[in-house]
């Protein structure tokens, strides 16, 4: 795990579905982001529960920026679909 070490997990999304919109959320504002667990629910077909799950990484250094853009997202969203 020695290429994690400058990466930072910034959140975990219900599904791959959720997750790719995230994904392209924060990449539009210049934000690299890895998944990490995406292959298992694309396997299995699972849109819910544990193994749907998607963690999301991003460089230590634009951390705090994507801090900021996802509270920003869950802003816009309502109550019960908080990524």
């Amino acid at each position: 795990m020695d290429h994690l070490r400058s990466w930072k997990k910034l959140s975990i999304s219900k599904n791959q579905i959720e997750a790719d919109i995230l994904k392209g959320y924060l990449e539009s504002f210049g934000i690299k982001v890895m998944l990490k667990n995406e292959a298992v629910g694309r396997i299995y077909g699972l849109v819910d529960g544990p193994l749907a799950e998607v963690e999301f990484w991003v460089p230590e250094s634009q951390y705090d920026h994507a801090v900021g853009l996802l509270e920003a997202f869950n802003g816009n969203q309502d109550s019960n679909s908080k990524i």
